[in-house]
Protein backbone atom coordinates (compact mmCIF):
# COMPACT_ATOMS: atom_id res chain seq x y z
CA UNK A 1 0.00 0.00 0.00
CA UNK A 2 1.54 3.35 -0.60
CA UNK A 3 1.21 6.58 1.67
CA UNK A 4 -1.97 8.68 0.58
CA UNK A 5 -1.05 11.50 3.23
CA UNK A 6 -2.02 12.82 6.24
CA UNK A 7 -5.26 15.52 7.20
CA UNK A 8 -7.12 16.69 10.22
CA UNK A 9 -4.10 17.79 12.09
CA UNK A 10 -2.04 14.74 11.42
CA UNK A 11 -4.55 12.35 13.14
CA UNK A 12 -5.64 10.49 10.05
CA UNK A 13 -3.41 8.71 7.41
CA UNK A 14 -4.93 7.34 4.56
CA UNK A 15 -2.95 4.53 2.40
CA UNK A 16 -3.47 4.56 -1.56
CA UNK A 17 -4.33 0.74 -2.74
CA UNK A 18 -1.54 -0.22 -5.37
CA UNK A 19 -4.33 -2.61 -7.45
CA UNK A 20 -7.93 -3.23 -7.50
CA UNK A 21 -8.71 -5.90 -5.00
CA UNK A 22 -10.12 -9.44 -5.56
CA UNK A 23 -13.05 -10.12 -3.48
CA UNK A 24 -12.35 -11.42 -0.41
CA UNK A 25 -11.05 -10.51 3.03
CA UNK A 26 -8.06 -8.90 3.97
CA UNK A 27 -6.30 -8.20 6.69
CA UNK A 28 -4.04 -4.50 7.07
CA UNK A 29 -1.38 -4.16 9.78
CA UNK A 30 -0.61 -0.94 10.61
CA UNK A 31 2.13 1.10 12.74
CA UNK A 32 2.76 4.17 13.46
CA UNK A 33 5.09 6.60 15.61
CA UNK A 34 3.88 9.38 18.11
CA UNK A 35 5.13 12.57 18.75
CA UNK A 36 6.50 10.98 22.13
CA UNK A 37 8.65 8.67 19.30
CA UNK A 38 6.42 6.05 20.64
CA UNK A 39 5.42 3.12 18.07
CA UNK A 40 1.35 2.00 18.14
CA UNK A 41 0.89 -0.85 15.87
CA UNK A 42 -2.60 -2.68 15.05
CA UNK A 43 -4.63 -5.13 12.86
CA UNK A 44 -7.57 -4.97 11.19
CA UNK A 45 -9.79 -6.37 8.66
CA UNK A 46 -12.44 -5.84 5.66
CA UNK A 47 -13.86 -7.21 3.52
CA UNK A 48 -14.65 -6.90 -0.74
CA UNK A 49 -17.33 -8.20 -1.92
CA UNK A 50 -17.76 -10.52 0.78
CA UNK A 51 -19.33 -10.32 4.55
CA UNK A 52 -16.41 -10.15 7.46
CA UNK A 53 -17.82 -13.08 9.79
CA UNK A 54 -15.95 -12.99 12.94
CA UNK A 55 -12.97 -11.33 14.18
CA UNK A 56 -9.43 -12.43 14.19
CA UNK A 57 -7.77 -13.23 17.36
CA UNK A 58 -6.85 -10.26 19.42
CA UNK A 59 -8.13 -7.79 17.28
CA UNK A 60 -8.86 -4.30 18.22
CA UNK A 61 -6.73 -4.91 21.41
CA UNK A 62 -3.75 -2.65 20.63
CA UNK A 63 0.03 -4.05 20.62
CA UNK A 64 1.54 -2.52 24.27
CA UNK A 65 4.77 -1.20 23.29
CA UNK A 66 6.28 -1.99 26.54
CA UNK A 67 9.83 -1.77 25.41
CA UNK A 68 9.54 2.05 25.05
CA UNK A 69 7.59 2.18 28.66
CA UNK A 70 10.42 0.56 29.87
CA UNK A 71 12.97 3.17 28.19
CA UNK A 72 11.23 6.16 28.84
CA UNK A 73 11.51 5.20 32.75
CA UNK A 74 14.85 4.03 32.40
CA UNK A 75 15.59 7.65 31.13
CA UNK A 76 13.83 9.70 33.58
CA UNK A 77 15.19 8.06 36.08
CA UNK A 78 18.24 8.59 35.22
CA UNK A 79 17.71 12.17 35.13
CA UNK A 80 16.28 12.30 37.85
CA UNK A 81 18.93 10.84 39.71
CA UNK A 82 21.20 13.01 38.51
CA UNK A 83 19.15 16.50 38.09
CA UNK A 84 18.44 16.43 41.63
CA UNK A 85 21.18 14.03 42.85
CA UNK A 86 23.54 17.14 41.88
CA UNK A 87 22.05 19.80 43.67
CA UNK A 88 21.83 17.26 46.85
CA UNK A 89 25.55 16.37 46.41
CA UNK A 90 25.72 20.71 47.21
CA UNK A 91 24.80 20.34 50.53
CA UNK A 92 26.60 17.31 51.10
CA UNK A 93 29.81 19.32 50.31
CA UNK A 94 28.81 22.48 52.00
CA UNK A 95 28.38 19.98 55.08
CA UNK A 96 31.90 18.27 54.63
CA UNK A 97 33.41 21.83 54.53
CA UNK A 98 32.25 22.77 58.19
CA UNK A 99 33.04 19.30 59.52
CA UNK A 100 36.07 17.08 57.32
CA UNK A 101 35.54 14.50 59.87
CA UNK A 102 31.94 13.37 58.09
CA UNK A 103 32.77 10.21 55.54
CA UNK A 104 31.95 11.25 51.97
CA UNK A 105 29.03 9.80 49.88
CA UNK A 106 29.88 8.85 46.59
CA UNK A 107 27.76 10.43 44.24
CA UNK A 108 25.42 8.81 41.34
CA UNK A 109 24.74 11.48 39.36
CA UNK A 110 27.81 10.63 36.96
CA UNK A 111 26.04 6.54 36.81
CA UNK A 112 22.27 8.12 36.71
CA UNK A 113 23.66 10.63 33.71
CA UNK A 114 25.56 7.52 31.87
CA UNK A 115 21.87 5.42 32.41
CA UNK A 116 20.29 8.30 30.83
CA UNK A 117 22.35 8.84 27.93
CA UNK A 118 22.03 5.11 27.13
CA UNK A 119 18.30 4.84 27.15
CA UNK A 120 18.06 7.99 25.21
CA UNK A 121 20.35 6.54 22.35
CA UNK A 122 18.51 2.68 22.16
CA UNK A 123 15.15 5.14 21.48
CA UNK A 124 17.13 6.95 18.59
CA UNK A 125 17.83 3.87 17.33
CA UNK A 126 14.64 2.32 17.81
CA UNK A 127 13.20 5.38 16.02
CA UNK A 128 15.91 5.02 13.02
CA UNK A 129 15.20 1.47 12.93
CA UNK A 130 11.51 1.85 13.36
CA UNK A 131 11.22 4.51 10.66
CA UNK A 132 14.05 2.89 8.26
CA UNK A 133 16.02 6.66 7.89
CA UNK A 134 18.15 8.21 10.19
CA UNK A 135 16.54 11.72 9.15
CA UNK A 136 13.80 10.89 11.38
CA UNK A 137 15.92 12.07 14.34
CA UNK A 138 16.03 15.89 12.66
CA UNK A 139 12.81 15.70 10.66
CA UNK A 140 10.15 14.55 13.55
CA UNK A 141 9.96 16.24 15.98
CA UNK A 142 10.08 13.03 18.61
CA UNK A 143 13.60 12.41 16.41
CA UNK A 144 14.64 16.10 17.36
CA UNK A 145 13.10 15.47 21.39
CA UNK A 146 15.77 12.26 21.35
CA UNK A 147 18.28 13.75 20.10
CA UNK A 148 17.92 16.75 22.22
CA UNK A 149 17.91 14.70 25.49
CA UNK A 150 20.98 12.08 24.45
CA UNK A 151 23.09 15.29 24.31
CA UNK A 152 21.68 17.07 27.09
CA UNK A 153 23.19 13.83 28.74
CA UNK A 154 25.95 13.67 26.69
CA UNK A 155 26.94 17.05 27.66
CA UNK A 156 26.02 16.82 31.40
CA UNK A 157 28.53 13.91 31.36
CA UNK A 158 31.37 15.79 29.95
CA UNK A 159 30.58 18.72 32.48
CA UNK A 160 30.18 16.08 35.43
CA UNK A 161 33.72 14.38 34.14
CA UNK A 162 35.09 18.30 34.44
CA UNK A 163 33.61 18.43 38.11
CA UNK A 164 31.55 21.35 36.84
CA UNK A 165 28.35 19.67 38.45
CA UNK A 166 26.08 22.80 39.00
CA UNK A 167 26.83 23.37 35.22
CA UNK A 168 25.64 20.54 34.00
CA UNK A 169 22.34 21.48 35.73
CA UNK A 170 21.45 22.89 32.15
CA UNK A 171 21.90 20.32 29.58
CA UNK A 172 20.15 18.01 31.80
CA UNK A 173 17.21 20.75 32.19
CA UNK A 174 16.84 20.76 28.49
CA UNK A 175 15.94 16.91 29.01
CA UNK A 176 12.95 17.92 31.28
CA UNK A 177 12.30 20.85 28.17
CA UNK A 178 12.37 18.04 25.53
CA UNK A 179 10.23 16.01 27.17
CA UNK A 180 7.91 18.91 27.45
CA UNK A 181 7.77 19.18 23.97
CA UNK A 182 6.71 15.67 23.22
CA UNK A 183 4.60 15.33 25.64
CA UNK A 184 0.20 14.90 25.00
CA UNK A 185 0.07 18.70 27.02
CA UNK A 186 2.96 19.81 24.23
CA UNK A 187 1.14 18.35 21.21
CA UNK A 188 -1.85 20.34 22.37
CA UNK A 189 -0.61 23.42 23.74
CA UNK A 190 3.38 23.90 21.68
CA UNK A 191 3.93 26.60 24.65
CA UNK A 192 1.82 26.41 27.46
CA UNK A 193 1.56 22.90 27.49
CA UNK A 194 5.07 21.65 26.93
CA UNK A 195 6.20 24.35 29.73
CA UNK A 196 4.32 22.90 32.43
CA UNK A 197 5.26 19.64 31.68
CA UNK A 198 9.16 20.59 31.32
CA UNK A 199 8.31 22.14 34.89
CA UNK A 200 6.45 19.15 36.22
CA UNK A 201 9.51 16.55 35.12
CA UNK A 202 11.81 19.20 36.23
CA UNK A 203 10.60 19.36 39.50
CA UNK A 204 9.71 15.62 40.13
CA UNK A 205 13.42 15.10 38.81
CA UNK A 206 14.61 17.54 41.70
CA UNK A 207 12.60 16.12 44.35
CA UNK A 208 12.80 12.85 43.94
CA UNK A 209 16.60 12.29 43.24
CA UNK A 210 17.65 14.79 46.29
CA UNK A 211 15.56 13.15 48.06
CA UNK A 212 17.60 9.72 47.15
CA UNK A 213 20.85 11.33 47.70
CA UNK A 214 19.46 13.06 51.16
CA UNK A 215 18.27 9.48 52.39
CA UNK A 216 21.62 7.98 51.45
CA UNK A 217 23.54 10.52 52.69
CA UNK A 218 21.34 10.29 56.10
CA UNK A 219 22.00 6.77 56.49
CA UNK A 220 25.78 7.06 55.42
CA UNK A 221 25.93 9.66 58.61
CA UNK A 222 24.05 8.26 61.41
CA UNK A 223 26.72 8.26 63.53
CA UNK A 224 26.65 12.26 63.23
CA UNK A 225 23.53 12.93 64.45
CA UNK A 226 23.34 16.81 63.87
CA UNK A 227 24.93 16.62 60.47
CA UNK A 228 22.60 14.39 59.53
CA UNK A 229 19.45 16.18 60.94
CA UNK A 230 20.94 19.32 58.83
CA UNK A 231 21.03 17.34 55.64
CA UNK A 232 17.50 16.24 56.05
CA UNK A 233 16.31 19.95 57.03
CA UNK A 234 18.28 21.03 53.77
CA UNK A 235 16.29 18.88 51.48
CA UNK A 236 12.71 19.88 53.40
CA UNK A 237 13.62 23.62 53.18
CA UNK A 238 14.09 22.82 48.68
CA UNK A 239 11.58 20.69 48.47
CA UNK A 240 9.23 23.39 50.14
Amino acid sequence: MGFGGASKGNTVVSAELPETLQPGTYRVHWAAVGLDGHFVEDEFRFAVGAEVVGAGPGEGEPIADWFAALRKWLMLTGFALAFGGIVAERFTATARTENPALPPVRPWSKYAATLGFATAAVSAATLVAGLGTPAALWESRAGLAITAEAGGFAVALVLLGLRRPMWALAPLAAVAIAEGVVSHAGAESPVLGAGLTAIHVGAAGLWVGALVHTSRTVLAWRSWPHAARWMAMSYARMAL
